[in-house]
């Protein structure tokens, strides 16, 4: 049996690639935080926990963090999954938020995701369709000052910046604590 876990929360999906990438690495499970089982976490040393950021948090990784059932020797590692640019200043202010004082040395691994505004549910969906729409209502408007033609937006687009390749310093940290 594999001592290694990935664990995750995904919102639409591009998370849930990650930790299944990292999981056909370590060649172990991908669980969903919400199927997590207490012996899973216990008889796991190297626990991976990775969500998407939404509003600057991790989502689920509090959660995740407080369960008692981890051990204090268990290997710990944290990624997160967002649209900002890897050296985007606000990384660092999601991971100084997310990881406190306690859990400060939890090592940390951002990765960029996607966005499928299908994928979206609620409120997250409504939002981000009028974020796009005025986006898209901006863009027409500095077309036609510019006398260019104006395109009209069909749908709404699926981002995806996912790479696997991104995934390999958190392998090696992961293989370095072994």
């Amino acid at each position: 049996m594999n001592d290694q876990l990935v664990v995750y929360s995904s919102k639409s999906g591009f998370t849930r690639r990650y930790a299944e990438w990292i999981a056909e690495e370590l060649q172990c499970e991908a669980i969903p935080l919400s199927n997590l089982q207490s012996a899973m976490v216990g008889a796991a040393k190297t626990i991976v926990y990775g969500g998407p950021i939404h509003a600057g948090w991790v989502v689920g990784l509090k959660k995740f963090l407080k369960r008692e059932d981890r051990k204090k020797n268990q290997n710990v590692f944290v990624f997160a999954v967002g649209l900002s640019p890897s050296n985007s200043a606000d990384i660092e202010r999601c991971h100084k938020a997310n990881l406190n004082d306690s859990n400060r040395k939890i090592p940390w691994f951002y990765f960029m995701g996607g966005l499928d505004i299908d994928k979206l549910k609620g409120i997250e969906k409504l939002i981000m369709k009028m974020v796009l729409r005025a986006e898209a209502k901006t863009k027409r408007k500095e077309a036609l000052k510019a006398g260019k033609p104006v395109e009209q937006i069909a749908g709404y687009p699926i981002l995806d910046y996912c790479d696997r390749a991104a995934i390999k310093p958190l392998l090696e940290a992961i293989k370095a604590a072994a």
